[in-house]
């Protein structure tokens, strides 16, 4: 475990690196190389969380919830450099973030569908990630019929080298894990889908709803950390909790650190998202 990934390998929308220094300081405050403690990263997401408390605290034990089949994506790098690389030759005439002609475009169509029947893994988020325009997610159906393609291939082959050692893997719904990892010495690493948001891009597009959210805060307990956004129900919650059920609050949030950053999907889109920690329990 040498290797300390400051982005997930492959592209994944909210893999929430703007947060590492935030959460490593979060770590910190955990004594010790980790040794006795369980992490568990409920929704795991990219694993780059997972990654990072790993790294920080070696000796913990630390659960990726692999809901998304990130992994499955990480097993399949050679064959996506493979496309990518292809793609990358087709788009060679093209500027940084340009849109595409029609006639790179069907080009680009061919090599996907090239790909695809020669046995060869398509990874959907990676073509998201080179052919649509920031923030903008399609399924594969769309991408091969969209009007629009865009310029944004990675310029070089991507590298997983030593990013998940270390991990235990499951793939389960949350309230499995609760339940199964729930001890005096557990930290849950909390960053559900928001519930307003497209959940397309995820594995169970249906997985997680306003019950999902309320039955997993009746849950929550410290130590804790909830990662959230602007479009993202906790801050309105945790302002209820305060107001309506100030015991319930007391218990679960007062002398929660928050922390605050703003990224970008693109040029003309910011977003705002938030770190909530409790250790009080530590």
């Amino acid at each position: 475990m040498t290797k300390n990934y400051k982005a997930a390998p492959l592209p994944f929308i909210g893999q929430k690196r703007l947060f590492l220094k935030d959460f490593k300081a979060m770590l910190a405050e955990i004594e010790g190389d980790g040794e006795g403690w369980t992490i568990v990263d409920v929704f795991g997401g990219s694993g780059l969380l997972a990654h990072t408390a790993k790294r920080a605290k070696p000796k913990a034990r630390v659960i990726y919830n692999d809901y998304d089949n990130y992994s499955e994506r990480l097993a399949n790098i050679d064959s996506t450099n493979v496309l990518r690389r292809e793609i990358h030759r087709l788009l060679a005439p093209m500027p940084k973030d340009g849109s595409l002609s029609a006639e790179i475009a069907g080009q680009i169509r061919t090599a996907i569908l090239a790909h695809q029947a020669a046995g060869g893994y398509i990874d959907i988020g990676c073509l998201n990630a080179w052919l649509c325009f920031g923030g903008d997610w399609k399924p594969l159906e769309k991408i091969l019929n969209a009007r629009d393609l865009w310029s944004r291939v990675a310029k070089t082959d991507y590298n997983a080298d030593g990013y998940l050692d270390g991990l235990i893997i499951e793939a389960a719904d949350y309230r499995e894990l609760l339940q199964k990892y729930r001890a005096e010495k557990t930290l849950f690493v909390f960053d559900p889908p928001y519930i307003k948001t497209m959940q397309g891009m995820y594995a169970n597009s249906k997985y997680f709803d306003m019950v999902a959210f309320l039955e997993l805060m009746d849950s929550v307990a410290p130590p804790f950390v909830f990662f959230s956004g602007s479009c993202s129900e906790l801050p309105a919650y945790v302002d209820y909790l305060k107001k309506s059920r100030p015991h319930e609050w007391r218990h679960k949030f007062e002398g929660a650190v928050v922390k605050h950053r703003v990224g970008r999907v693109n040029a003309s889109a910011a977003y705002k998202d938030n770190m909530i920690y409790n250790l009080q329990a530590v």
